[in-house]
């Protein structure tokens, strides 16, 4: 078997080849190409050629991308029309009223605008009822009425979003039916296939959003599946969704929305998978990449799924997803002084273009990369495995401007980059681990991404946690993940009813009906697979506004024995129950996982063969120890070259082709026997040497 993952990120563009007959994993990173990211792609299909491979000869390749995100963040996506029931065209505008937490107080603050214009927003005569009864037909004229003058002001995309929809789809598929009939060419997104869910705002941004961002996705897709068939690849690619699943391009391309945090979640399918196999998993996953921080907690080895999120603030979007957090810290985040001269870092990027300074791309300004090469823990000879030269005369160039800002020498400054960096990240853990009543200090940090393993010790210190797991390959975690995920297809139908009136047998119905469905998408996409299918109800007690998820089994489907598990699960996450309170069910959902039955294999190939002897230092380096607030002289190894058991008093670096681990002098690094490093924080006996000024 012959797998490829690519993953597109904003400032790399990761490839990694395994051939499971002869147990070998190449990896290489391309800089992204953010103009066309499918210059990237195909860049790395060529590495295929350059290793021996043929493209007609592949397995699987499987994709992540950031396309359908960069295109909502950029708004560069289509220009897009949407037709609603006549008087609900300011849907998109009213929104919730609320602000963001972060403007809060800010005065100047104004929401962004929709994706979609006011006149390009049009009402037409229809009407279904909250109980789903149709109180007036689609005036199909009225329709293509609508559609032609949309067309006529050049839209080249088209959302359909009715009231109640939800509950009876009809006259939203009559619409598609004649939009489809008439303007063959325009795509449409219609609520009830994207969301058919109640809560009438989110459910009109997520339809215009997937409208917004379809023709793009379309075209880079098809792009993709053009070239590899042209060059003799036999199969559909696969690309990752928000779920944490893949499914086929085809599949995708008619839900593009669900791709937005793509990358992401294939990251947290890989620490679900190596940190189960390392006996680690309760983990705090952090990604740190060129762009952006996304981080996720596993309990028991599951992640947490959530059902929204937003791509930018005050743009909801509603799909099922891994709860990840995002925030924009990455090796290319741009250090800056505020009004206040007050040093800040990020959210802005340096990207793959003009990158951070010292990689001689044109860029000046300081960056997080930049201040970890001023430092020393970075070699500028043995970046990317020595294949990318920086230049480490530019990095502190732009240090010492910013230096000079501050009226600080050139360690404090960089230093204070990395501080500032570790404080916003640490944040973020913080704050996703409040929010589930979780405490940190049990945990392990698995560090990936390229700059993952720099920051994870500053991190992991800030939050108390004493365990850091680094696997294999960090900065190709994204890639790792694709390799290892599941087909999953999950589905949502809001259906409001009082459960101690509800209709049990008819629920269970319609929970089957679901089920089914599921199981012949995933069936349809003609994998190998084990299938799985999983359901559960949204619920809350009466009168309240939110709902939590329970999970349900439709052998004891019953109204004690769901009222019980809600009771519980309420209790459990709030502190309380409400004995005697009616329960509401707003929604049903299935999930339905497809497992790749090669998956096992692969995990256990991606194990490395160990040297026979322990590994020596390659050289030493000077570096700055963010522990003892000085340069001292430090031994690097070849991760290749360690074996299982050896241990690694800190300060020390490991380098590798995709990534450079820090071990500070509080920090001792292990290597596991699946060639994982471990390192322990508050173990070691701080020792360094001074290595004089650097």
């Amino acid at each position: 078997m012959k797998f490829v993952g690519i993953d597109t990120g904003g400032t790399f563009t990761d490839v990694l080849l395994f051939d499971g007959t002869t147990n070998t994993l190449r990896v290489k990173k391309h800089l992204s190409t953010p103009h066309d990211p499918s210059e990237a792609f195909l860049d790395g299909i060529a590495d295929i050629a350059a290793s021996g491979w043929s493209v007609g000869e592949l397995d699987r390749i499987s994709h992540a991308t950031t396309v359908a995100t960069n295109t909502v963040i950029e708004r560069n996506g289509a220009k897009t029309g949407l037709i609603t029931t006549l008087g609900f065209r300011d849907v998109l505008a009213i929104g919730r009223g609320t602000r963001p937490p972060f403007a809060v107080y800010d005065l100047k603050w104004s929401r962004p605008e929709p994706l979609v214009p006011r006149y390009l927003r049009l009402g037409v005569s229809e009407r279904v009822d909250a109980a789903g009864h149709v109180l007036m037909p689609l005036d199909e004229a009225e329709l293509l009425s609508a559609a032609r003058f949309l067309i006529g002001h050049g839209i080249e995309s088209l959302a359909v979003c009715f009231l109640f929809s939800y509950l009876n789809p009809i006259n939203e598929r009559r619409a598609k039916a004649l939009l489809t009939q008439h303007f063959p060419d325009l795509p449409v997104s219609i609520s009830c296939e994207i969301l058919p869910q109640w809560r009438e705002y989110e459910r009109t941004n997520t339809t215009v959003a997937d409208a917004f961002v379809r023709p793009v996705m379309g075209n880079y897709i098809g792009r993709l599946v053009d070239s590899l068939h042209g060059q003799g690849f036999q199969h559909d690619v696969l690309i990752m969704r928000s779920n944490g699943g893949v499914a086929q391009a085809a599949t995708v391309a008619d839900r593009p929305i669900e791709t937005f945090l793509s990358g992401p979640a294939a990251a947290v399918v890989a620490a679900q998978h190596i940190g189960r196999q390392a006996g680690l998993p309760d983990l705090v996953s952090m990604d740190m990449g060129g762009t952006s921080f996304d981080v996720a907690i596993l309990v028991d080895g599951e992640p947490n799924h959530a059902t929204e999120g937003e791509i930018v603030p005050t743009l909801p979007v509603r799909v099922a997803m891994v709860d990840i957090r995002t925030i924009g810290a990455g090796g290319g985040s741009i250090a800056w002084t505020d009004d206040g001269g007050v040093l800040k870092v990020g959210p802005h990027s340096a990207k793959a273009l003009p990158g951070p300074a010292c990689y001689g791309r044109g860029g000046t300004e300081p960056t997080t990369s930049d201040a970890n090469v001023v430092l020393g823990r970075i070699d500028p000879d043995h970046f990317l495995g020595g294949t990318y030269q920086l230049r480490a005369d530019l990095a502190e160039a732009a240090i010492d401007r910013l230096a000079a800002q501050l009226k600080l020498d050139r360690n404090t400054t960089a230093q204070g980059i990395l501080d500032v960096t570790v404080a916003n990240m640490a944040q973020a853990i913080r704050a996703a681990a409040a929010q589930r009543g979780i405490d940190l200090r049990a945990f392990a940090l698995f560090a990936g991404g390229g700059a993952g393993p720099l920051a994870a010790p500053a991190i992991a210190r800030d939050l108390k946690m004493t365990t850091i797991l680094i696997p294999r390959f960090p900065g190709m975690l994204s890639t790792i993940g694709l390799l290892l995920s599941d087909l999953r297809f999950d589905s949502v139908r809001s259906f409001p009813v009082i459960l101690e009136q509800a209709d049990m047998p008819a629920l269970a119905e319609m929970l089957r009906v679901m089920a089914a469905e599921n199981q012949q998408r995933v069936e349809a996409e003609a994998l190998d697979v084990d299938i799985e299918i999983r359901l559960s109800l949204d619920m809350r007690y009466r009168r309240q506004n939110w709902e939590i998820a329970i999970e349900i089994d439709l052998a004891q489907f019953d109204t004690d024995s769901v009222a019980s598990s809600f009771d519980a699960q309420h209790e459990a996450l709030f502190g309380f129950r409400n004995d005697g309170q009616l329960h509401e069910i707003i929604n049903l959902r299935c999930v339905a996982t497809g497992r790749l039955r090669d998956k096992a294999t692969l995990l256990s190939r991606l194990v490395p063969t160990f040297a026979a002897t322990p590994g020596r230092p390659i050289g030493h380096r000077a570096l700055f120890d963010e522990v003892l607030r000085r340069v001292v002289r430090a031994p690097i190894f070849e991760r290749d070259d360690l074996i299982a058991g050896q241990r690694i008093d800190g300060p020390a670096l490991v380098v590798e082709p995709d990534s450079t681990i820090y071990v500070p002098s509080d920090g001792v690094a292990e290597l596991d026997g699946f060639g994982n490093i471990l390192i322990r924080l508050g173990v070691a006996s701080v020792r360094s040497s001074d290595a004089g000024p650097h």
